[in-house]
């Protein structure tokens, strides 16, 4: 059996101490977060204005309407079709940039992360850091998305085992500026005999994100991100080949 790298425990105590004592840096990141996430989803919403008001102008709101079934589709194909051939376009475009910029985001906040690790300081402005990178991130999250979804396809726990063995892709794209595909080939090859202790972690991350409730944007997601972040270095650090 291969012997753990790393230590879930001081995983879990480091994360909690650094979150503790960043909190101020992590609450003003997660504003920050949220914020621009709030005007990158605006476009989408208000463009989503007629699709409600067709549906709200529709017979079936009337007083003493009694539609059946086929009526009620019909009547909402008649409300919604003009307005997806007239919108679609553009929405699939609005939609395409907010997935690109929100996956920044994340790279950005891992930036961060990395940096308070490595440093013990860092600022809420390399959340937008690495925005330069989203053509890279995309075709990253493309790969790993097909992958995962071709293991998922074999009985779901090939799946799962890949999602495991690549889930520290980003983390090479912010950290040593690797390719997609590079960046894939690195964490196979760093979590090559941590899967109990990788699923361990997991758990772990998921029970307080349960715990944390509704302030797992303030606490949980900054408590997942360091953990992933010492995992990482110290998956790194016993892959002497892959620390350059």
């Amino acid at each position: 059996m291969v012997k753990p790298k790393f230590s879930v425990f001081d995983a879990v105590v480091y994360a909690l101490k650094t979150v503790l004592d960043n909190f101020r840096l992590f609450f003003l990141t997660t504003l920050a977060y949220m914020g621009t996430t709030f005007v990158i989803l605006l476009p989408f919403y208000l463009l989503l204005i007629p699709f409600f008001k067709a549906l709200v102008n529709l017979n079936i709101f009337s007083a003493g309407q009694n539609i059946t079934g086929p009526e009620l589709i019909a009547q909402m194909r008649e409300a919604i079709l003009p307005l997806l051939y007239k919108f679609s376009p553009i929405l699939i475009l609005i939609f395409l940039i907010m997935i690109a910029a929100m996956l920044a985001l994340m790279f950005g906040f891992i930036r961060l992360a990395l940096t308070l690790h490595d440093t013990g300081s860092a600022s809420v402005a390399l959340l937008f850091s690495e925005v330069k990178k989203f053509p890279k991130i995309l075709g990253a999250w493309f790969l790993y998305l097909l992958i995962v979804s071709i293991g998922l396809l074999l009985f779901v726990v090939p799946g799962l085992y890949i999602s495991f063995r690549i889930m520290f892709f980003p983390y090479f794209i912010v950290d040593k500026n690797s390719t997609s595909i590079e960046s894939l080939k690195q964490s196979w090859r760093i979590t090559q005999g941590q899967m109990w202790p990788l699923f361990a972690v997991l758990m772990v991350i998921g029970l307080v994100s349960a715990v944390a409730g509704p302030f797992i944007l303030f606490l949980g997601i900054p408590f997942a991100i360091m953990v992933m972040v010492y995992v990482y270095r110290k998956l790194l650090k016993s892959t002497p080949e892959l620390m350059s």
